[in-house]
């Protein structure tokens, strides 16, 4: 049976800016989903941004392309089948960017960004 771990990157754009960087190093294993779960209800002027998620390997490779931060969320179901379906290994430092195309006005940009994988035992 396959051990999953969760491991998370706190996400903020504050008033006024239009994006966020983290470099994180995840649990060793493979990722095998991703989902955003935000603070607080999206407002409509928070639910009219494009708001996308990139996340790299530290020699800038892509892991998951410019994604609108929507896709990550997810829907009724098991637990894993609300995450974002991916698969790749967890061996080095990844690079998180979330990028509004618009700087936010009202309220800023919160969530979680978590990652479920399937921890390597060797």
């Amino acid at each position: 049976m396959e051990k999953y771990v969760y491991d998370h990157v706190e996400v903020e754009i504050p008033v006024g800016g239009n994006a966020f960087f983290n470099a994180a190093n995840l649990t060793r294993g493979i990722c095998k989903g991703v989902k955003f779960v935000p603070y607080q209800t999206a407002t409509p002027a928070i639910r009219t941004h494009a708001i996308n998620i990139n996340v790299d390997d530290n020699s800038g490779d892509k892991i998951l392309g410019k994604t609108d931060y929507r896709d990550f969320s997810g829907g009724n179901g098991g637990y894993l089948e609300n995450f974002k379906p991916c698969n790749f290994k967890t061996h080095a430092q990844i690079n998180v960017d979330v990028v509004s195309v618009i700087p936010i006005a009202t309220e800023a940009f919160k969530g979680q960004l978590i990652f479920a994988i399937v921890e390597d035992c060797n």
